[in-house]
């Protein structure tokens, strides 16, 4: 079983009563918060739903692998839409609550201002925007990985990102990126072919 998590007493709420978690978070700094105190609910719950405990936390990331740099700034562009689109979904919240916009965009996504205003250099900074070429995307990964994050949820069509670009996306990954994290699985040219064709 798993629970959606954003607001900061819902991971450890996860964690005791033996849920995996699903975070929204686009703060980086918040998640790495958010696993420590899931781990610690988790190793004293007191409120067990499910009989077999799931412990895995998975975080959301707008992910994507590009070729060159023209398919770079296809991603940045999606990832700019998403961001920008996620602080337009907040703000009736924000204005209800008399909360200080750009203060409560750092809380939420870790930016200053609106993602619209931001450079393209400073988006692909953000570590919750994985856009790159293959060796950049694993690095960053690899920065979850770390923070003790189980799995991340790859959103990779942001914005008005080409169809065929996705799935080419998507084939750069499983080549050059998963194996990485799982050197044991081997992927056939021909799964690599059929996902591209898709």
């Amino acid at each position: 079983m798993w629970m959606a998590c954003v607001a900061p007493d819902s991971y450890p709420m996860a964690g005791d009563r033996g849920l995996g978690v699903l975070s929204f978070s686009l703060n980086f700094d918040f998640v790495v918060e958010a696993v420590a105190n899931y781990r610690k609910a988790s190793a004293n719950r007191t409120d067990q739903v499910p009989k077999v405990a799931n412990e895995a936390f998975a975080g959301l990331i707008v992910c994507h692998v590009a070729e060159n740099k023209d398919d770079e700034a296809i991603g940045i562009e999606g990832a700019r839409w998403f961001f920008h689109n996620v602080g337009e979904l907040f703000k009736p919240l924000i204005a209800k609550n008399q909360l200080y916009s750009y203060e409560y965009l750092r809380h939420l996504m870790a930016v200053d201002k609106d993602p619209n205003d931001l450079t393209d250099a400073e988006l692909k900074q953000h570590p919750m925007i994985v856009v790159g070429n293959p060796d950049e995307v694993l690095r960053k990964l690899e920065t979850f990985d770390k923070a003790g994050v189980d799995q991340v949820i790859c959103f990779k069509q942001a914005g008005r990102i080409p169809h065929q670009k996705i799935m080419n996306s998507l084939k750069l990954m499983a080549k050059h990126v998963l194996p990485h994290f799982n050197p044991h699985r081997v992927v056939a040219n021909d799964e690599l072919q059929s996902a591209a064709a898709r």
